[in-house]
């Protein structure tokens, strides 16, 4: 393809280069490939205190959904991953703009320090807890079904099943509805119950030990209820027998407050301000954001960083694949250049590193940064050094990039 004098220069200069620029690039890549070791290392350091908490966390997070009606959401590595290369819709650097979120009327987190107000205290991505029934709910229901059947029928019928014909009798239905309210707050008491065996936290161990024991004693107390009669004197919905379960349901629904609150004070919180500072943070998700943050700011999270420096590697992985193939594609279908290994010296014979490609008698050019293009034909090639048709001065230097060419 035809060249001018420009082209011939600003090509050859990038064909000779590239072997320097890749042998730059390996450097890098060696160098990068440290720095991204040590860093690995603090960060796995990192993720070790915080795998530490969010296992504790997530020892309490079953418990407490279904004590408090909610479904807190966990935090899982990629999650952490995928805000640390800024996925779109990643949780701790929100960036999608379709979803505004009550703290960020645009949907964008601007700030170098990881945002709080979602997964850190088991919120969604829009910064609210997903909701279910919770036991107070279920131990609710029980109590209304009760106030139907004492509000509605007499205590003969309560006692007999009887109808003594004063007023509608729905009784066996209500009763199945107390009865399957009752089967409903069991299944509560019995997944918390799953929940308090397998939470091994040790600094929350006497308040397990003591949460598990209502959770049984409710259990006790409702399986004595289900034992009775349905209908007798202290059956079901006499006497002793109902107070068994309104006694029961009163204190369970004081304790399900006293067991949140201490959750709550296990869990912690964490203050952060519109412009990302932390004023204040505590219990687990506290120190599980505190490990977050490390890993992900912006400024100097571990995992930002070695995201940075991976980048980075592939770049100069990416520079040497780049080249070898432009070198490839010159050499075929543009030009063949070599640079001078010495100095001209007034004559004809120049000194080049490599002569591969070249043949006497083929039409060449000799450029350098500064001087004029010089041109002629090969008379003759003595190992890696050829004589040309022409003299070539002194000017043209190895330090200004002197080279031959031949075009394609």
């Amino acid at each position: 393809m035809p060249l001018n004098a420009a082209d011939r220069k600003n090509l050859s200069k990038k064909y000779v280069i590239i072997p320097d620029e890749n042998a730059a690039a390996t450097v890098n890549i060696a160098n990068l490939t440290v720095l991204i070791s040590e860093i690995q290392s603090l960060d796995t350091s990192y993720k070790g205190l915080f795998d530490g908490d969010n296992a504790i966390v997530n020892l309490y997070h079953p418990e407490i959904n279904k004590l408090a009606g909610h479904i807190r959401t966990s935090i899982i590595e990629s999650n952490i991953q995928d805000s640390a290369t800024k996925k779109l819709g990643n949780f701790f650097f929100p960036n999608n703009t379709a979803v505004p979120t009550p703290s960020l009327s645009d949907g964008i987190w601007k700030q170098l320090k990881a945002f709080s107000k979602n997964l850190s205290v088991g919120k969604n991505y829009q910064e609210v807890y997903v909701t279910q029934d919770s036991e107070t709910v279920k131990i609710n229901s029980v109590d209304a079904a009760v106030l139907v059947l004492t509000s509605n029928y007499s205590t003969s019928e309560l006692q007999t099943g009887v109808d003594d014909t004063i007023g509608p009798f729905n009784l066996p239905a209500d009763l199945q509805t107390l009865k399957d309210a009752v089967d409903a707050w069991q299944v509560y008491l019995n997944d918390e119950k799953t929940a308090l065996l397998a939470n091994t936290d040790t600094v929350g161990a006497a308040d397990i030990t003591a949460a598990l024991a209502d959770v049984n004693n409710s259990l006790t107390q409702t399986a004595a209820w289900e034992a009775l009669t349905d209908y007798a004197v202290n059956g079901k919905l006499d006497g002793t027998g109902l107070t068994i379960l309104t006694a029961e349901t009163a204190a369970r629904l004081t304790y399900v407050a006293t067991r949140v609150s201490q959750i709550n004070t296990r869990l912690g919180s964490i203050t952060q301000g519109a412009d990302g500072s932390v004023s204040a943070f505590s219990g687990l998700y506290g120190a599980r954001y505190i490990n977050t943050d490390s890993r992900i700011n912006l400024a100097e999270g571990t995992l930002s960083k070695q995201t940075g420096l991976e980048l980075g590697k592939r770049v100069q992985q990416e520079n040497i694949v780049n080249n070898n193939n432009y070198s490839t594609y010159l050499d075929t279908n543009v030009l063949r250049a070599t640079k001078f290994t010495a100095n001209g010296n007034g004559t004809n014979i120049v000194s080049v590193a490599s002569t591969t490609g070249l043949s006497v008698s083929n039409t060449i050019y000799v450029v350098s940064e500064t001087q004029t293009e010089l041109t002629g034909t090969i008379s003759a090639i003595n190992g890696l050094n050829i004589t040309l048709s022409f003299t070539v001065p002194a000017t043209f230097t190895v330090g200004d990039l002197a080279r031959l060419l031949k075009q394609v």
